[in-house]
């Protein structure tokens, strides 16, 4: 007859099952509090809050059942999964070996074993990187995901994960290559509509592919983080990237207008202004192009419906862009005399498309936070390593932008006056109101239930009185080149 132990447990299995890991995590906290010695508790509480994507605290509770059972087969696999997931590498190829000498008939061991022995990365070796993963490491995992396989030949989610691992292996060794996708095909052939055998296929597809299959996974599983990160991700990246890569071809162009007003041009300059012109049109009409082609084509209407903000700020970039490189390739040609009056309306053009851009690239960040946040996306402890990352890259945004508000205003400073000097000033201005606007982004995610932050105001107010000096500038930039002024 079972114990008061086994229905505890058996109520939690059946809360994960449920994918209910929040639930699960109170009723074993409780238990523990009641029966501290218990292993099977600590193990199942460690396994709730890996569901959670709470690491540290399953790798706590993991290690609790491991100093009451250190033969715990289930908790030293949920250790080593927190090891892997906190990218402690050197302690997760130790337990990987302790559970594999553990557990030699057991498919999730030799499974584990070769991720923690495989490198997960495309980028070239480093020299601590072959002491950490030496090359004679690849095909002893390949030969464990091969025995993992032999001993559970019908798990799709096993099979799916193996397929990740050999395709990691195969950034290295090419020839393993066919073994990630006859593992992956097999996943789907034993369970097509699992989530995270789905999810599995869409991270072997690239970008746009990878957004398609992350809708499919929605549909099916409404409540897939992944997924709806991926989505997220995808659509986000497909609208900000090229207002980005515009803006900053918009801010050199005034800078280096003025440069050359001012008498400033020579061959190195005008050189890297058609580098400069030439690289982001190739990078438009290639790049971006066939990203919008291949991006699946009812999930932008959707977007588009959803944030109407998103159609706008596109059309505003296509037209920016298009006026931009004119004005650039006139400019660079010397078709007008660097310093008359057309010179001045040129750049009272260029100042007023990157006033316009810049606008339009603040909203598209500030839309995106608040989209995330108002779908849920970084609620909870499953989201948190997720939010951190956006909370870090926002605050590498304003560092960057910062610097280069500091460069520009150098730059600006030590020119020779010229007629588009104070198009010119607008740039140190715009990126110092830019730096306000990722750290009022940041704030955004950090909002507690909806409510703002007073560093927020401080940083909407400050990026607001930074955009509004822009503004000045370039209208007295027009009011040059009208002759008013």
């Amino acid at each position: 007859m079972p114990d008061a132990v086994d229905v505890v447990v058996e109520r939690a299995d059946a809360l994960l099952g449920f994918g209910r890991p929040d639930e699960a995590r109170t009723v074993l906290a409780a238990a523990v509090a009641s029966a501290p010695d218990d292993v099977r508790l600590w193990a199942t509480l460690a396994r709730a809050e890996r569901a959670r994507h709470d690491h540290t605290a399953s790798r706590v509770a993991a290690e609790r059942a491991l100093a009451i059972d250190p033969e715990h087969a289930g908790a030293m696999w949920t250790r080593l999964n927190a090891l892997l997931n906190t990218n402690e590498r050197l302690e997760a190829k130790r337990a990987a070996d302790r559970l594999l000498d553990r557990s030699p008939d057991w498919a999730q061991a030799h499974l584990l074993w070769a991720f923690a022995h495989t490198r997960w990365s495309r980028a070239k070796r480093t020299i601590t990187e072959e002491q950490i993963w030496p090359l004679a490491d690849v095909p002893r995992a390949a030969a464990a995901l091969d025995r993992a396989l032999e001993l559970a030949p019908h798990d799709a989610v096993l099979l799916a994960d193996a397929a990740g691992c050999y395709r990691a292996l195969s950034w290295t060794d090419e020839t393993y290559r066919p073994q990630a996708t006859a593992a992956l095909d097999r996943a789907l052939e034993l369970d097509p509509n699992n989530e995270w055998v789905m999810l599995a296929a869409g991270s072997a597809m690239h970008a746009p592919g990878r957004v398609a299959n992350a809708a499919q996974v929605l549909a099916q599983h409404p409540t897939s983080w992944e997924a709806l990160r991926r989505v997220d991700h995808g659509v986000w990246n497909l609208v900000s990237i090229p207002v980005a890569i515009v803006t900053w071809l918009l801010l050199a162009s005034v800078l280096g207008a003025h440069v050359a007003a001012g008498g400033g041009a020579n061959v190195v300059t005008k050189a890297l202004g058609w580098a400069v012109t030439g690289v982001v049109a190739l990078w438009v009409l290639v790049a971006e192009v066939n990203s919008f082609v291949t991006f699946p084509r009812g999930l932008l209407r959707r977007t588009a419906r959803r944030i109407p903000l998103v159609p706008v700020v596109l059309v505003l970039t296509a037209v920016t862009w298009i006026v931009g490189t004119g004005i650039a390739v006139v400019l660079l040609a010397g078709i007008v005399p660097p310093d008359g009056d057309p010179v001045a309306t040129l750049v009272a053009v260029l100042a007023v498309a990157l006033l316009l851009e810049s606008a339009a690239r603040s909203a598209i960040t500030i839309a995106r936070r608040r989209t995330q946040v108002r779908s849920g996306l970084w609620a909870g402890t499953v989201a948190d390593r997720g939010r951190r990352r956006e909370d870090d890259s926002d605050r590498s945004g304003a560092l960057l932008s910062g610097l280069a508000a500091l460069a520009a205003w150098l730059l600006v400073a030590l020119s020779a006056p010229s007629v588009g000097s104070w198009a010119a000033w607008s740039v140190p201005l715009l990126l110092a109101a830019r730096v306000f606007v990722f750290r009022f982004s940041a704030e955004l995610l950090r909002a507690d239930g909806g409510r703002r932050r007073p560093r927020a105001v401080v940083d909407a107010v400050l990026a607001g009185v930074f955009a509004a000096a822009a503004l000045g500038t370039v209208g007295l930039q027009v009011a040059t080149a009208l002759g008013v002024a």
